[in-house]
């Protein structure tokens, strides 16, 4: 029988005792990030290590460390309950860290702790969230980030292959929020670009490519969703997004099981700031907070991110909040069937959170019923879902009926839409039900989807966290 992680934790209290120290040699009142103790400005493994070998390691009271951080549980004391809060919280969803987390701040508490440094909130040089790009066109890129402090923000961008000086565009006053738009950029080219704060580089090394304006290129897209808890799996499908190089990311929603620090800019740090992300709301979005923090392009009805649509290449790219009504007198529905009617995209795409099609039940007979006669009529291509956390695939749809199975795996001018379930993005996992008549294909695995445009031909893969393929097809069209 394996053990719960509270009764681990209680074996752990018990073998080491809770003694602790409450004074800290030269401790200064100072903002801190709690439970952050090494000084790099995020929570993770290395904090609570570096706590235990504090108070236990007989050179241990040689560290520097912030103890007022240290003090994760805020009960005025750093013992052992507080690198054990901290693991529970990042890896056992044992509750949330206390504030300040995860942003700097003063401790709420007053107690006798104190910080011997505060190297993560130690000037406004540093970034708090991002850099992250956005809106990304064919010769303009947005990249917008949140400083600690308000600055002067600036970012300085040249070609890659050199070619002409730097450009520089910057705040024009200081802020927190900083969403600066880079223009006149030359299609299908990489830049390079730093981000400064008050004349003082804060972030270096960053890259971004502008979309082509070739409608026959390549075009990748990585599509994933309930992935936001912070999990050793959610990073390591980052990991996999990040080798496969792809051109954006779409996600089905669920972005946030936790703070938005540790569910999303924390695990895809690496990846926001050179590839443009878009997101959808899931159930557990927050209600919609997480839109505070991404910048999406807005629909020209209620002049929000909550669903929109945007080209890419010959892609259209239609994103649908699945939590809002979508019934034939609604705003969103009206909304999306104008927009299918406006477009003459070679290839369209949807995305929204709650599936058509679920094997295990969960799938919302509403928006289908909705929303699927207006994906018939228009020829909607493929539509990905989330919520069931694994990986579904259905045959072309049409009418609520399979239209093609024999065709199976490699489809030519299928008349119908191929819904996809792509909810493996660092969830824990829910195990497969029977299959349907729908359903092509279903593995219970953690994953992304790949997908890969280009002109008349597309091939979608689910490349699994260990980088092997789960599933393969391929569409090809032959007529316009």
């Amino acid at each position: 029988m394996q053990s719960s992680p509270n009764r681990l934790l209680c074996v752990l209290l018990a073998v080491v005792g809770i003694g602790g120290i409450s004074n800290a040699r030269d401790a200064v009142a100072a903002d801190f990030i709690r439970g952050e103790v090494t000084g790099d400005g995020s929570v993770n493994i290395a904090d609570p290590i570096l706590t235990l070998n504090y108070l236990f390691d007989s050179a241990g009271g040689n560290v520097a460390l912030c103890l007022d951080a240290a003090d994760s549980n805020d009960d005025g004391v750093v013992n052992i309950t507080d690198p054990v809060s901290v693991l529970g919280s990042l890896f056992a969803g044992l509750g949330p860290i206390l504030p300040p987390y995860p942003t700097c701040g003063p401790d709420p508490t007053e107690d006798a702790l104190g910080c011997t440094f505060a190297l993560s909130c130690a000037s406004g040089i540093e970034i708090e969230l991002g850099p992250q790009l956005a809106l990304a066109g064919t010769t303009s890129m947005t990249i917008a980030w949140q400083s600690r402090v308000e600055t002067l923000g600036l970012i300085e961008v040249s070609p890659l292959n050199g070619g002409e000086p730097p450009r520089q565009i910057s705040d024009p006053a200081p802020v927190i929020e900083h969403v600066l738009e880079i223009t006149d950029l030359e299609p299908g080219s990489e830049y390079t670009y730093s981000v400064w704060h008050d004349g003082v580089i804060a972030s270096t090394g960053h890259r971004f490519t502008t979309a082509s304006d070739d409608l026959q290129a390549r075009i990748r897209f990585g599509i994933f969703g309930d992935s936001g808890v912070g999990s050793p799996l959610q990073y390591l499908v980052a990991d996999r997004v990040l080798s496969a190089h792809c051109d954006l990311v779409l996600i089905t929603g669920d972005i946030l099981y936790t703070d938005v620090f540790r569910g999303y800019f924390q695990p895809y740090k690496s990846l926001i700031d050179h590839i443009p992300f878009y997101p959808v709301l899931g159930n557990h979005d927050f209600g919609g907070a997480f839109l505070n923090f991404v910048y999406l392009p807005v629909n020209n009805v209620t002049g929000t991110e909550e669903f929109f649509s945007f080209d890419r290449g010959n892609v259209h790219v239609i994103a649908i909040d699945s939590n809002q009504s979508t019934n034939a007198v609604g705003t969103q529905y009206k909304w999306l069937e104008n927009d299918l009617a406006n477009t003459d995209a070679q290839w369209i795409f949807a995305y929204f959170h709650f599936p058509f099609y679920s094997t295990l039940g969960r799938a919302s007979r509403q928006l289908r019923d909705d929303v699927r006669p207006l994906f018939d009529l228009y020829n909607v291509d493929i539509a990905f879902a989330g919520h069931d956390h694994n990986y579904q695939r259905t045959f072309p749809m049409c009418e609520d009926s399979v239209v093609d199975r024999e065709s199976e795996p490699d489809y030519v001018d299928p008349s119908g839409t191929i819904y996809i379930v792509t909810g493996g993005g660092g969830q824990r996992l829910y195990r497969l039900g029977e299959s349907l008549e729908s359903t092509a294909h279903q593995v219970m695995v953690h994953h992304f989807t790949q997908v890969d445009v280009q002109g008349s031909h597309v091939t979608v893969a689910a490349v699994a966290a260990d980088g092997s393929v789960a599933d393969r097809i391929t569409i090809t069209k032959t007529v316009p």
